[in-house]
């Protein structure tokens, strides 16, 4: 499955995997900045932490 997005008016391609990734990071570098814990980031987000973890250790593994 691909994906869309526009950058500098050019339609680039990426696949949704990508594009997840690039959610995730953006998701987790926000949660880091607003120096709450991970838990009380993801319940005012409306997120499940158990798939913020997932995706934590999966992008920033130890």
């Amino acid at each position: 499955m691909l994906e869309l997005f526009k950058k500098q008016g050019v339609y680039l391609c990426r696949s949704v995997s990508e594009a997840k990734k690039l959610e995730w990071n953006r998701l987790i570098e926000e949660q880091c900045q607003s120096g709450l814990s991970i838990e009380k980031w993801c319940r005012q987000q409306n997120l499940i932490s158990h798939t913020f973890h997932y995706w934590k250790d999966k992008l920033f593994p130890k």
